[in-house]
């Protein structure tokens, strides 16, 4: 098909220029060209025709094609939303979008023409967007680590109403003895909790973590930007990672990045900038390299975001 269009291209274009008037000012020159004109007429009208005709073959093989391949373009949107839940990543709702209108995209070129520029850029935005999905997947898959969240359900839960006197605030207005509730909706910097060995520090951070007035005091603190959280749990018992700054400094990262997509792109810059890294998923995480890219990352623009960790 390509090589009959090209062919018929190559045939008008030949045409046109036998009947170009290089030398107007001579009277005969004129009349020659008229003549030429009239007798190629029924030629060039016959090229377009076949033209028109390439045109259409072409835009309908174009429709069977995509229309064939639709299951392929779902199938990939699964796995692309598959592999996003599972580093926790929401994307489904914007690909299927993105799905939609290229397939009602798809039907009006069946039955208009005028459709296929926009068919074609419904296509270039499918798959820059999956390009774009890929490599934010591509970075978080870098950082995540097996035993990242390994520790945190094996922790105990408190018992009811162990922890409450941590988020206890005096009725009087005075602050209460922690201050704990008053440093998370205006303090920044660290709270400190300290305790011997086995005294239920971690049960502790636990109960933190998940308890929604902690997270309601939170967002009060960062209104109006978003808060982005990330908790890790050390475990001496672990491996290498679960018990390294290696492996918070991973995981926080990963937090940051997963809930404020919109950074990816400076860490991937990063990233691609450093030589001895092919590419996103082919980062060695060592801990200098780790450090640098978190005190590198805030400088690159205005964070979108406050940030609060539990370790």
């Amino acid at each position: 098909m390509a090589t009959r269009c090209k062919k018929q291209a190559d045939d008008l274009l030949k045409i046109l220029r036998d009947l170009a008037d290089k030398e107007p000012k001579k009277f005969w020159k004129t009349m020659l060209q008229a003549l030429r004109t009239v007798l190629k007429d029924k030629e060039i009208h016959a090229s377009e025709v076949r033209l028109d005709q390439f045109r259409s073959q072409l835009m309908l093989r174009l429709v069977r094609s995509l229309s064939t391949n639709t299951s392929e373009i779902n199938q990939s949107i699964q796995q692309l939303t598959l592999v996003h839940a599972q580093i926790g990543v929401n994307s489904e709702n914007h690909l299927s979008d993105l799905k939609d209108d290229l397939l009602r995209t798809m039907k009006k070129v069946e039955g208009s023409q005028e459709s296929l520029e926009q068919l074609g850029t419904q296509i270039k935005s499918f798959l820059a967007e999956g390009g774009k999905l890929a490599r934010q997947q591509a970075v978080l898959t870098s950082l995540a680590f097996t035993t990242m969240t390994i520790r945190r359900p094996r922790i105990v839960e408190a018992r009811t109403k162990t922890f409450e006197w941590m988020l206890a605030e005096s009725s009087d207005g005075t602050l209460a003895p922690t201050k704990f509730p008053h440093w998370l909706r205006h303090s920044s910097g660290i709270y400190w909790i300290a305790g011997k060995a086995g005294s239920g520090k971690s049960t502790l951070m636990k109960y933190l973590v998940k308890h929604d007035e902690v997270n309601n005091h939170l967002l009060t603190w960062a209104n109006p930007l978003k808060l982005v959280t990330s908790s890790y749990f050390f475990w001496g018992a672990g491996n290498e990672l679960q018990k390294s700054q290696s492996g918070l400094l991973r995981s926080l990262l990963y937090d940051i990045i997963r809930q404020c997509p919109n950074l990816i792109p400076d860490v991937l810059g990063k990233i691609t900038s450093d030589t001895s890294n092919p590419g996103p998923e082919d980062v060695h995480w060592s801990l200098p390299y780790l450090m640098d890219v978190l005190e590198w990352l805030p400088q690159q623009q205005p964070f979108p975001a406050r940030f609060c960790f539990f370790h």
